[in-house]
């Protein structure tokens, strides 16, 4: 039951403002889209959502920090202090890229997620090849291409930086069947995309892709049994499955070229800022940033993917499952980070509109989140209509002149809508174009 003190307010929400903690609502947290309980207002996004669902909150002033926050600022590569994407300084290991605000520059799209779509379609599969090269020559004991895998990490971040969507589109398609070699590079591509957003330097993010792209290589030596079994690990499978970060720190070492950094993302991912993690059961400034950084979209891409023991959850369950162990398992501010860039309708998500149409977002504004643009395929039965594109941020009207508003994202497949098939059609060719730089 949440108790409210001397440092608690009740404030309308038309006099909600950027840096206010909001510690409790009007109604019951699970009435609401919020996937936490508390949270720090962060963009105008926010103040939407919060007035879309409540007429009054409760502000805990002690945990506010009014006007301190500036969002999605790129960040210069410096030799001086850092600065965390909220105002206090994250906790960072000898490998952490040191950096600070740089106030006049932002990073910005240079092509339409419609005109980068093919591109990226071209760099993900050369990625994906290129992964299945690799857990190739892990499992024959022979030398990997790291050149070659330079070069696909290098792709995927000019990609990232031509659009900051379009790759994104890819990685929302699961195949249980290929878990290990796509989990690799949707890692590589999400650790890409949220360093964008952190504002890394071009050559910060393609070792941070190399980190994504090689954290796992180490699950080739697991047996399948293990691996793929149907069910919790008893405690002798789960000593075996934490061998794999070890397996793959060995082999990277033997390996020419390969970054430290890399090395060291693979052998420490699955350590734990308490402390409970493995192999070696660090905790907070001892675990590497990029280890650090690629345990979280390691999570996020799981806990989102199907597989024989679990069902596919949607981003909402996922971001919630990754705040509740911010601050435990994973870095609490590079959580709060994560979520507040990927958002709660990532590009690729299927969505269902407040009046029953549904269809999958192709691009979001970065200013305003919740109204991202949207390719609507079903009408309001769930059945086939013409194609068509709902900007929500220009306020579009429905057949009955009412504003579209999403109502619940869902996983792929949803609605017998195939993500996989979508993408492969000419559909998303043929659409109009939009601003590129939004």
């Amino acid at each position: 039951m949440f108790e409210r003190n001397m440092h608690t307010m009740l404030v309308p929400v038309q006099q909600l403002t950027i840096g206010m903690y909001i510690s409790d609502l009007d109604r019951p947290w699970l009435d609401t889209p919020f996937p936490i309980q508390g949270f720090e207002i962060t963009s105008p996004d926010d103040i939407q959502l919060i007035s879309d669902n409540c007429e009054f909150v409760y502000v805990d002033v002690k945990k506010s920090r009014l006007n301190t926050y500036q969002p999605d600022r790129h960040i210069a590569e410096t030799d001086s202090s850092a600065k965390s994407l909220f105002t206090r300084p994250i906790k960072r290991s000898y490998q952490t890229p040191v950096a600070t605000y740089r106030e006049d520059q932002v990073y910005v799209n240079k092509h339409s997620v419609e005109e980068e779509l093919e591109n990226a379609r071209k760099t993900y599969h050369n990625t994906k090849k290129t992964v299945n090269q690799i857990l190739n020559s892990f499992k024959t004991g022979r030398d990997i291409n790291i050149s070659q895998a330079k070069e696909v990490i290098n792709q995927c971040v000019e990609s990232i930086f031509n659009n900051k969507d379009s790759l994104l589109w890819f990685t929302v398609i699961k195949n249980r069947d290929l878990y290990t070699s796509e989990h690799c590079l949707n890692v590589a591509i999400l650790s890409i995309a949220f360093g964008r957003h952190l504002g890394h330097s071009e050559q910060t993010l393609k070792i941070i892709g190399l980190c994504g792209l090689l954290h796992d290589v180490g699950k080739i030596n697991i047996p399948l049994e293990v691996l793929n079994k149907d069910g919790s690990f008893t405690q002798e499978e789960f000593e075996v499955m934490k061998q794999h970060p070890v397996f793959g720190r060995d082999y990277l070492l033997k390996q020419p070229n390969v970054p430290s950094e890399a090395i060291d993302a693979t052998h420490y991912h699955h350590e734990k800022i308490d402390g409970s993690g493995y192999p070696e059961g660090l905790s907070g400034s001892q675990i590497p940033y990029y280890a650090k950084l690629v345990a979280i979209t390691d999570a996020y891409d799981a806990i989102t993917s199907e597989r024989v023991y679990q069902h596919v959850r949607t981003t909402l369950q996922a971001q919630k499952i990754l705040y509740e162990a911010a601050g435990s398992h994973f870095d609490e501010e590079l959580v709060k980070a994560f979520i507040q860039w990927l958002g709660i309708y990532p590009p690729g998500s299927i969505v269902e509109m407040s009046n029953g149409e549904a269809g999958i977002v192709l691009s979001v504004n970065p200013n305003m989140k919740l109204k991202p643009r949207v390719l609507l395929l079903l009408d309001e039965e769930k059945n086939a209509q013409p194609q068509r594109i709902v900007d929500l941020y220009k306020i579009d009207l429905d057949r009955h002149g009412n504003v579209y508003k999403i109502k619940a994202s869902h996983p792929n497949h949803s609605f017998g809508i195939d993500l996989r098939a979508f993408q492969q059609s000419s559909i998303i060719k043929n659409m109009k174009t939009e601003e590129a730089n939004i």
